[in-house]
């Protein structure tokens, strides 16, 4: 019966570390996969060019290439983000303020809450 027990918590503390472990790597990820998005990481184009290098095998002369059209379609991104971001930011301002006004005042605290989380985790996105 002792051999059970020690089984079993030698397992829960393996699932714990598995769980744990997951949720670290999925949020590192998640902050990577951001940073990458938004153009913040300044090894976007190598990391892209490195990637299709690998897959597609690449050879020197097309590498150079290839990190020639990521880099010149990385800037356009930013652009087009650029241009986008503020009508986003307004749709979304635009919605809160519609929301509100079918919210219940009970639900109005909790709604308030969950606006101010987007936006912060948005503001950390863009480095701010």
């Amino acid at each position: 019966m002792k051999n059970w027990k020690a089984i079993l918590a030698l397992v829960a503390v393996f699932i714990l570390g598995m769980i744990a472990g997951g949720s670290l790597v999925g949020a590192s990820a998640s902050k990577r996969l951001h940073r990458l998005i938004r153009g913040q990481t300044p090894f976007t184009a190598q990391e892209v060019t490195r990637r299709l290098t690998r897959q597609l095998h690449l050879d020197p002369s097309q590498r150079a290439q290839m990190l020639t059209l990521v880099q010149a379609a990385q800037v356009q991104i930013t652009d087009a983000r650029s241009q986008c971001q503020p009508r986003v930011l307004a749709a979304l301002d635009d919605f809160d303020a519609k929301a509100r006004v079918v919210l219940r005042p009970d639900q109005l605290e909790k709604f308030d809450k969950l606006v101010a989380d987007r936006k912060a985790k948005w503001a950390n996105y863009k480095g701010d």
